[in-house]
């Protein structure tokens, strides 16, 4: 009886360090809820590694990859995380995202792939590559690269980028070295060690430009040995950049239109979701939905200026500039609030409590109103900027989730995900105008930034409905290969870019034939894009 009283009293004492530790940790994690402390991925630092071959007619040839890694000048070795495993030379002419991933500061000297194996396909035969051995460093082997400061100049990015690949030594350089396969040709994975030197700062983004010369790569006798010219990215001055919010990698990327290539990249937080540009076209926001926080780039830079956090559990979904150029504006669904920010100080203002779980919102500047959707509630919250407080609520039909305002701010417009139809209010009075059928399922709205057009992304069909404003009705639909949930377009206006998460790169619509055009891979999970002209 007595052993049964103290097993009952160890029980006792065991339940009751557990209670305490649980109710511990518990305290804990409150307090970092209500602290607002940013998680690693927000503060940290991230390096991108990207490929790009030379168009050759040696042949596809196609490279499989078992890992990543950067190495620091202490020797550690940093993984990246692989985007693509498998490499094929005809798909990277378009330049590709090979790998990426948080790294700590400090003073990076290589990038190392791990390569399983190697293949070539040529005058319609397929060969499997012997893997030569990596060669030694040094200034025969490699191209020279100096310590190179994120957003400096490159001298061998900008040869890549005419074209001028550098000269490969003799021995690489097919039927310049040994006719016969060397003893010491490796028969599992190699590591080939590209030289970089390139120094990585707190909340830094880096990217690293690997520039493949894929006829230097194949040596005399089915062998293999990747050949790279190495740049690092360099401020982007000039207008005409698609910038692209990233989910998975928590990065923006700048494309060039042009091209459809990643010039560079910067930092964001944890899955952001929206984008915005300031007036001064130099200002980028970010709206970091996984970690409650805004990011404000330098697009000049491609760095991080602040991170203003606003609450770990706010799940800032949305953000926009609300009165030319003074105030931002964003929306936190996890605290059913919307946050105002001062552009001068970027200090966080005040929030503003709107509606249940507000998930996107558009401004009208010289209204100084913004508008936000609440998708709980089913209802628009009207903010006035002077006065800091909603001066107006109004009824939405069900599960609204995208609002956008037209570009002379004389109309808005709000689309839902169960209701068919979308729904055009009066800016001035805030009266209901007209109920236009679109079709549920909105994931994204844009009004055209020339034409009285309004553009509806909608999932389910995945489609563009165009609505023209001067009939009331949609006057076209266009159907496209994926669901997107950001869109914008140049000033020029004949074409508009939609994210798609789903496919891993911007949708690329002809608004004046009406018709898709390829797709621009970039990314994971891009989520939204904005137009810098």
């Amino acid at each position: 009886m007595r052993g049964k009283t103290d097993r009952h009293r160890r029980c006792a004492r065991h339940a009751a360090v557990f209670a305490l530790a649980t109710a511990l940790l518990l305290a804990a994690c409150a307090e970092v809820r209500r602290g607002g402390e940013l998680p690693v991925e927000a503060t940290a630092s991230r390096v991108d590694v990207f490929l790009r071959a030379a168009p050759t007619d040696a042949g596809t040839l196609t490279v499989l990859l078992d890992e990543v890694w950067l190495i620091e000048e202490s020797g550690a070795r940093r993984p990246l995380q692989l985007s693509r495993s498998r490499v094929d030379s005809k798909e990277a002419t378009r330049r590709l995202s090979l790998a990426g991933g948080i790294v700590p500061p400090g003073d990076y000297e290589a990038v190392v792939l791990r390569v399983q194996a190697a293949t070539l396909e040529a005058d319609g035969e397929r060969r499997d590559l012997r893997l030569a051995p990596t060669l030694p460093s040094g200034p025969d082997t490699a191209p020279a690269q100096k310590p190179v400061e994120p957003g400096e100049s490159d001298e061998a990015a900008e040869a890549a980028e005419a074209g001028e690949l550098p000269e490969p030594p003799a021995d690489l350089v097919p039927g310049a070295a040994e006719s016969e396969p060397s003893e010491q040709d490796a028969s599992g994975p190699v590591e080939y060690v590209i030289p970089v030197r390139v120094q990585v700062r707190q909340q830094d983004a880096v990217s690293i430009f690997l520039e493949w010369n894929v006829a230097a790569s194949i040596l005399p006798g089915d062998r293999f040995r990747p050949f790279f010219a190495v740049g690092l990215e360099r401020p982007q001055v000039r207008l005409g950049l698609l910038y692209v919010s990233d989910r998975d990698t928590g990065s923006v990327l700048a494309l060039d239109r042009t091209t459809g290539e990643v010039v560079a990249t910067g930092k964001a937080g944890a899955s952001p979701s929206a984008l915005a540009i300031a007036r001064n076209r130099v200002n980028l926001f970010a709206a970091n939905e996984g970690d409650g926080s805004v990011t404000l780039l330098d697009t000049r830079r491609n760095l991080v200026e602040f991170v203003i956090p606003i609450r770990l559990s706010a799940r800032t979904s949305d953000v926009v500039v609300a009165d030319e150029g003074r105030m931002l504006a964003a929306s936190n669904p996890g605290t059913d609030t919307v946050s105002l920010f001062d552009l001068m100080s970027v200090a966080r203002i005040g929030d503003v409590r709107v509606g249940r779980q507000p998930v996107r919102l558009d401004a009208a500047p010289r209204h100084r109103r913004v508008y936000v959707v609440n998708a709980l509630s089913n209802s628009l919250s009207v903010i006035d900027i002077n006065a800091r407080a909603v001066i107006a609520t109004l009824a939405l039909e069900a599960d609204p989730t995208y609002v956008t305002v037209a570009r002379d701010e004389r109309r808005f417009f709000v689309g839902h995900r169960t209701s068919p139809n979308v729904l055009v209010y009066d800016a001035e009075s805030l009266g209901l105008l007209n109920t236009i059928f679109v079709g549920g399922n909105v994931t994204a709205m844009l009004a055209d930034r020339r034409l009285d057009r309004i553009y509806v992304a909608r999932e389910r069909p995945n489609e563009i409905a165009v609505i023209d404003r001067r009939l009331g009705a949609v006057m076209r639909r266009i159907p496209i290969s994926g669901r997107v949930t950001g869109l914008a377009q140049p000033a020029e206006g004949a074409l508009i870019y939609g994210a798609a998460p789903d496919r891993g790169g911007l949708i690329v619509i002809d608004v004046t034939v009406g018709k898709e055009l390829p797709l621009l891979p970039c990314g994971k999970a891009p989520t939204d894009v904005v137009v810098v002209d």
